[in-house]
C-alpha cells in the first residue's frame, strides 16, 4: 500500500509539473458559461502559458477554449473529456504535437493550429486519432481543422485517415508548390471534405488527380497562388463546385474553357487579376446557375465581350468596381434581372448603352451610393450615369458622321501627303546624283568638243 501511494503521489507530482495546476485556471484565464449553463466559454488568450492545463473547468456540453498568442513550442495531449470541444491555438509557437495529443477528446469538433511552426514532418496520423481500441485506434470527430500559415509543404499520405467526419480544411500561407502524389492520397482519405482552403501558396496548377477523390467539395479558395489560367483540372469538381475564389492570380484571361463542366458553380470571386485584360465570348455561358460575380480591381481590364454571359438567366449580384472598363454593351445581359450592380471607378465613356442600362435596372436594385459616372464625349466632364439622358442618344448619330467624314477625308490627304514626300526624296537624290557627276567631270575636256586641225584636213584631202 505504501509503495502504491508514493507511486501515486510520483505520478500526481509529475502531472503538476508538466501541466498547469487547473485550479487556477479561472483565475488566470477568463471564464463564462451561457444563458443555459450548456457553453463554457474559455478565454487564455496572451497569458504567457508554456504548458496545458491539467483539465478543464466544471461544464456540461460544450467547451470553446482559446490559447491564442501563448507559447507552448510542444502541444501536449488535451484534458479528458465527453464534452464537444472547440479550440484554437493560433501564433503559439507550436512545432510538435504529441502523439495522441486528442485522444482524450474525441468529441474535439473544431481545431484552429494557424500560424505556428509545424512541418509536414510534424503532423501525422498518429496526432490526429482517438484512443486505442485493441490494437486498432479509433476515429475523432473533428470537423473543422486549420492548419494555415505554417511550413507545411507536403501531406502524408494517411496524417486524414482517422478523421472520417472532416469537412473544411484550411491549408492556407503554407509552402505548396504542387499538390504532390502524397498530398493526392492524403485529401483522398477525406472524400466528405465540404472546403478546401488552398490560397497563398505557390501553386501553378491544380491537377484533377488532387481532387477528384473530393466528391462532396462545394467550395475551393485558390487565391494568391501563381495560376495563369483557370486550372483546366477543376473539371472534376463540376458535379458539387459552387463557390470558386481565384483573387490575387497572374491570370491572363478568361474564355470560354475557364469554367466549362462547373455548371453548379453559384459565385465566383475573380479580384485583383493583376494580368486580366479581357473576357472572352462565353466565358460565362457554362454556367447557368450563376447567381454573384465579382470583378472587381483588375487594373487591366478594359473590356467584356458582349456575349461573354450568353445565357446566364441566374446572375443576381455584379461587381465590377475598380477596372479599366470604358464601355458596357446593353446587350452583355439582362440587367432587369439584377438585384446589386456596382460598377464605380472605372473611364466609362457615357453613351446610350449606358443610358439603357440605367433605364432596365429596377428601383430597388442595391447599387453604391455615389453612384458610377461616365465621360460625356462631348466636354470630358463626368456625369451621373443613373442621371443621363435620352441626348446621349441624340447625339450618339451626329458623333458617328462626323468621325466617319474625318475618315474619308483623313484616308486620302494622309495618301497625298505621302505620294509627295515619296516624289520630293525622289527629286531630291535624282538631283544630287547629277550634281555630283558635274563636280567630278568639270577640271577635264569635254568628250563631246571637236578639235579643229588644218594639217589633218589637208591631209584628208589629198
Amino acid at each position: 500500500m505504501i509503495l502504491l501511494y508514493l507511486l501515486y503521489c510520483v505520478v500526481v507530482v509529475s502531472c503538476e509539473e508538466i501541466y498547469e495546476n487547473s485550479t487556477k485556471i479561472c483565475t488566470t484565464c477568463t471564464c463564462s458559461k451561457s444563458d443555459d449553463a450548456q457553453i463554457l466559454t474559455l478565454n487564455c488568450t496572451d497569458r504567457s502559458l508554456t504548458h496545458m492545463w491539467a483539465s478543464w473547468p466544471p461544464h456540461n456540453t460544450t467547451i470553446r477554449a482559446t490559447f491564442t498568442r501563448n507559447n507552448f513550442t510542444s502541444l501536449q495531449k488535451l484534458p479528458p473529456t465527453d464534452a464537444s470541444v472547440e479550440v484554437v491555438f493560433s501564433n503559439c509557437n507550436i512545432q510538435y504535437l504529441y502523439p495522441g495529443v486528442f485522444e482524450s477528446t474525441i468529441n474535439l469538433m473544431y481545431l484552429d493550429l494557424s500560424y505556428n511552426q509545424l512541418t509536414a514532418g510534424d503532423i501525422s496520423s498518429d496526432n490526429f486519432r482517438g484512443p486505442y481500441s485493441g490494437t486498432d485506434p479509433e476515429s475523432i470527430a473533428l470537423e473543422h481543422l486549420n492548419l494555415a500559415y505554417n511550413k507545411i509543404h507536403t501531406l502524408y499520405k494517411n496524417v486524414f485517415q482517422f478523421l472520417p467526419k472532416l469537412k473544411r480544411l484550411n491549408l492556407e500561407g503554407n509552402d505548396f508548390v504542387v499538390l504532390d502524389v502524397q498530398t493526392q492520397a492524403a485529401l483522398g482519405k477525406v472524400p466528405g471534405l465540404l472546403g478546401l482552403n488552398l490560397a497563398n501558396n505557390e501553386l501553378t496548377e491544380v491537377v484533377p488527380e488532387a481532387i477528384e477523390g473530393l466528391k462532396c467539395l462545394v467550395e475551393l479558395d485558390l487565391s494568391k497562388n501563381e495560376l495563369d489560367f483557370v486550372p483546366s483540372g477543376l473539371k472534376a469538381l463540376g458535379p458539387t463546385l459552387e463557390v470558386l475564389k481565384l483573387d490575387d492570380n497572374p491570370i491572363i484571361e478568361l474564355n470560354e474553357e475557364s469554367f466549362s463542366d462547373l455548371d453548379h458553380l453559384l459565385q465566383i470571386s475573380a479580384n485583383n487579376l493583376t494580368k486580366l485584360k479581357h473576357i472572352k465570348s462565353r466565358t460565362f455561358s457554362l454556367t447557368p446557375s450563376l447567381t454573384k460575380l465579382s470583378l472587381r480591381n483588375n487594373p487591366l481590364l478594359q473590356d467584356i465581350d458582349v456575349e461573354a454571359f450568353y445565357s446566364s438567366p441566374s446572375l443576381k449580384e455584379m461587381y465590377l468596381n475598380n477596372n479599366s472598363l470604358t464601355a458596357l454593351p446593353y446587350d452583355l445581359l439582362q440587367w432587369s434581372q439584377l438585384d446589386t450592380l456596382e460598377f464605380n471607378n472605372n473611364p466609362l465613356v457615357c453613351t446610350c448603352d449606358l443610358y439603357d442600362i440605367a433605364g432596365a435596372l429596377s428601383g430597388d436594385i442595391t447599387r453604391n451610393q455615389d453612384g458610377p459616372t461616365c465621360s460625356d464625349p462631348a466636354t470630358g466632364q463626368p456625369l451621373q450615369v443613373y442621371s443621363l439622358t435620352r441626348d446621349i442618344c441624340e447625339a450618339k448619330p451626329m458623333k458617328a458622321k462626323r468621325r466617319l467624314l474625318r475618315y474619308h477625308f483623313s484616308v486620302p490627304l494622309a495618301g497625298l501627303v505621302a505620294a509627295l514626300m515619296m516624289g520630293l526624296f525622289v527629286s531630291v537624290g535624282l538631283g544630287w546624283n547629277r550634281y555630283r557627276r558635274f563636280v567630278q567631270n568639270r577640271n577635264e575636256p569635254f568628250v563631246s568638243h571637236v578639235l579643229y586641225s588644218p594639217i589633218t584636213n589637208t591631209n584628208a584631202r589629198l
